[in-house]
C-alpha cells in the first residue's frame, strides 16, 4: 500500500502483493503441517519433502487462500476504478485496508471462538486465557510482541503467537546471527564433560546377534495393550510384548526438534540429540557419526522415501553400507523388502543390521485400502484415522514376528516421534476420559519394544525414559559396550543408571549441538 501512495505505478503493488501472498500461504501451510513457521532453516529442508506430498496435500483448505483472494479483489478494484490520480490512490488504499482489517479481525475472532469452544468444552479452565493469550488472539499480526525485540529468545515468542509477518523479520535476524556466528569451539570444560561418555580405549567387537530395527512413523504408546471402543488396535505388538524374551518401555520421551523424523532416526542411531536450530541430517549430513551399524559386515536402511531427510547421505554417515532405494512404498512393501533382505544369502552368512522405516502412519492418517476399524461419531476424526493407520502398521509387523529368527536376532520397534502434541490432548480431553485411554498425565510417549534371545523373562519398565537411551541399550545387547561412543543416555536394563542419570537432558542437547556442529567424531571414526 505504501508503494501505491508514493507512486502511480500501481501495477507494481500487484507484483509485491503476489510475492507476499506466496510467503504467507507457505507459512500457513507449514504451520498446518508441522506446527512451526518457515525460517531459513526450514526453507533449506524443503527438498526433503520428496515423497511426503501425498500425505500433505489433504491438508489444503480454502481458508488458507484468504491472502491471494484479497489480492485478486485488489486487482479487480484496480481494473474497475482505473486509478489515474493520487486522490483515487488514497481512496483505493482506504478500501483495501478496510477489507484487510475486517478480514483480519474476523479471522482472529473465528480463531478465538474455535479455541474457546474447544477448551471450554474440554473442561479447560477459563483462567488459562490470560492477558497475553488474549492479545495473541486479537492483535493483528502479533504486533504486540514487538516489545520482545530487545529480549532473549524473542523469535520463539513470535512462533507461539502465530504471527506471520512479524516472524519473517525475526527469521531474518536469527539467520543473520547464525551467519556471523563463529564455528563452535569446545571449551576445556566441555571436553571434560564429553570425555565421561567416551571410551578412551575402544576395541573392535563382533556383534553377538543380528539386529533388526523398525522405526515406525508417529507410533505412540497409548494404542498398545488397550481395547478402544471394542477395537484391539495392535494385536500383533500386544502378543509380542507378552513374550518371555521382550522388554517393553511405554514411556519413551520424544526428543526431536525441528528435524522431525530425521532427528528421530539420528537419535536412535547415534545416541546424540538434535542440534538446537535446523536439522542435523541436512545441515551436517556429511559429518562422521557414531553408530552400531559400523560393527556389522552387512547393513542397510529400507526407506519408502529415500530422498527425504537427506537419506542418500546420512545412510552412509551413520555407518550403513546400503540404502534400499525405491519409489514410495506402503509399509507392507517395506516389510516385504526387509524379509527378502534378511533371507538373502549374503546377509545370512555374517552378522547383519537392517533399519526399516515405515510411513503409512504419517499424518493425515490415510490407511491403504480404506478404513477397517469403526468408532462412534463423537471420537475425534484425527484419533479414529490415526488408530486405523496404526492398526494397519501392526498388521504389517505381524509378518516380521512370524518370520523372525528368534535364536540369533534382536528386534527393536519404536516410534520416531509423537504426533499428538500436549495442546491437542487438551482439546481431546473429554474424548480421552470417555474412552479411558491410558495417556499418562496427559502427555504422549513413544513405546519401545525389544526382543532379544538373551532375555530370560519379560521386562516392563514403567519409568519415564528417553530416546537417547535406546542407543546405549542396543550397544549393551549386541555386546559392543566398548565402542568409542557411549551416548548421553543410559542402558535401560540398568535400573540404578535410570534413576541416577549423570547428565540433564538440556545439557545433553547443548553438548550434542556442539559435537555435531564441530564434527567431533571425524578424528576418531573416519
Amino acid at each position: 500500500m505504501a508503494i501505491m501512495l508514493l507512486t502511480r505505478r500501481i501495477w507494481w503493488t500487484i507484483v509485491v502483493s503476489c510475492i507476499i501472498d506466496i510467503w504467507c500461504v507457505t507459512n500457513i501451510l507449514y504451520y498446518i503441517f508441522f506446527n512451526m513457521f518457515f525460517t531459513w532453516d526450514v526453507l533449506a529442508l524443503a527438498g526433503n519433502m520428496d515423497g511426503f506430498w501425498n500425505s500433505l496435500l489433504p491438508y489444503l483448505d480454502m481458508k488458507i487462500w484468504i491472502y491471494p483472494l484479497i489480492t485478486l479483489l485488489y486487482v479487480i478494484l484496480v481494473s474497475i476504478v482505473h486509478v489515474s490520480t493520487r486522490h483515487n490512490n488514497w481512496f483505493l488504499t482506504v478500501v483495501i485496508l478496510c477489507i484487510v482489517g475486517i478480514g483480519d479481525i474476523g479471522m482472529n475472532s473465528y480463531r478465538y471462538q474455535t479455541w474457546y469452544s474447544a477448551t471450554s468444552s474440554e473442561a479447560c479452565a477459563w483462567e488459562s486465557l490470560n492477558e497475553e493469550s488474549m492479545l495473541s488472539w486479537y492483535m493483528p499480526l502479533g504486533l504486540y510482541r514487538l516489545h520482545g525485540l530487545f529480549t532473549d529468545n524473542w523469535s520463539i515468542h513470535y512462533v507461539k503467537a502465530q504471527s506471520i509477518s512479524s516472524y519473517f523479520v525475526a527469521s531474518l535476524i536469527d539467520y543473520a546471527r547464525k551467519y556471523i556466528r563463529q564455528k563452535p569451539h569446545l571449551t576445556d570444560k566441555d571436553i571434560i564433560q564429553i570425555s565421561q561418555y567416551v571410551n578412551t580405549s575402544p576395541r573392535k567387537c563382533s556383534p553377538h546377534y543380528n539386529l533388526v530395527f523398525v522405526l515406525v512413523e508417529s507410533l505412540e504408546s497409548w494404542p498398545l495393550l488397550d481395547t478402544i471402543e471394542g477395537n484391539i488396535i495392535t494385536p500383533n505388538m500386544n502378543r509380542f510384548i507378552m513374550e518371555s524374551n521382550t522388554l517393553y518401555c511405554p514411556y519413551i520421551k520424544s526428543q526431536i526438534k525441528k528435524g522431525g523424523s530425521g532427528d528421530g532416526q539420528m537419535i536412535v542411531n547415534t545416541g546424540l540429540l538434535p542440534i538446537l536450530e535446523g536439522a542435523a541430517c541436512t545441515s551436517y549430513g556429511n559429518n562422521v557419526f557414531p553408530n552400531y551399524a559400523h560393527y556389522y559386515p552387512n547393513s542397510a536402511i529400507i526407506n519408502p522415501t529415500p530422498n527425504a531427510w537427506n537419506q542418500s547421505h546420512v545412510t552412509y554417515s551413520y555407518g550403513y553400507k546400503q540404502l534400499v532405494e525405491s519409489n514410495r512404498l506402503h509399509d507392507i512393501d517395506v516389510i516385504y523388502k526387509l524379509d527378502s533382505l534378511l533371507n538373502d544369502s549374503i546377509y545370512q552368512l555374517s552378522p547383519s543390521c537392517v533399519l526399516a522405516i515405515t510411513m503409512d502412519s504419517h499424518s493425515p492418517f490415510v490407511r491403504p485400502g480404506g478404513t477397517m476399524l469403526s468408532f462412534t461419531e463423537d471420537v475425534p476424526t484425527s484419533i479414529a484415522f490415526y488408530l486405523d493407520c496404526i492398526n494397519y502398521v501392526d498388521s504389517c509387523l505381524g509378518d516380521v514376528f512370524a518370520t523372525l529368527n528368534k535364536d540369533n536376532t534382536i528386534l527393536v520397534i519404536t516410534g520416531d516421534h509423537i504426533i499428538f502434541k500436549d495442546f491437542m490432548l487438551a482439546e481431546f480431553a473429554t474424548s480421552i476420559s470417555r474412552m479411558n485411554l491410558c495417556i499418562k498425565e496427559e502427555k504422549n510417549y513413544c513405546p519401545l519394544l525389544i526382543y532379544s534371545p538373551s532375555f530370560t523373562s519379560s521386562t516392563l519398565i514403567n519409568d519415564t525414559c528417553y530416546q537417547m537411551d535406546i542407543y546405549p541399550t542396543i550397544m549393551h545387547l549386541i555386546g559392543c559396550e566398548d565402542y568409542y561412543w557411549k551416548g548421553f543416555g543410559v542402558n535401560l536394563l540398568d535400573s540404578v543408571a535410570r534413576h541416577n542419570r549423570p547428565i540433564t537432558e538440556q545439557e545433553a542437547y547443548r553438548l550434542s549441538d556442539l559435537m555435531i556442529r564441530s564434527n567431533y567424531f571425524q578424528t576418531y571414526l573416519k
